[in-house]
């Protein structure tokens, strides 16, 4: 019996270890999208200001690009909402 428990807890240590290393991968990859993610979304909206700009000013771009902004981050934050629920 002490012997099939050792083996057991040999066998459950393996596998702790394995999915460790699968969940410190899972995150590692998920911050290099978040960075990815988040340079992208201030590129775009930089260009969007830039675009805006010789039409509305610059105070003009600066209320577009902020609402395109913050219009982008009520939404995910009702999707993250929904999905808790």
């Amino acid at each position: 019996m002490l012997v099939r428990t050792a083996d057991l807890a040999e066998a459950e240590g393996r596998e702790l270890r394995r999915m460790t290393v699968r969940v410190a991968v899972a995150c590692g990859i998920a911050a290099a999208a978040t960075v990815a993610a988040v340079t992208g979304l201030a590129l775009l909206l930089g260009s969007l200001y830039l675009v805006c700009a010789p039409a509305l000013g610059t105070a003009g771009a600066a209320g577009v690009a902020g609402a395109v902004s913050l219009a982008l981050a009520g939404g995910l934050a009702w999707l993250a909402h929904r999905i808790v629920r």
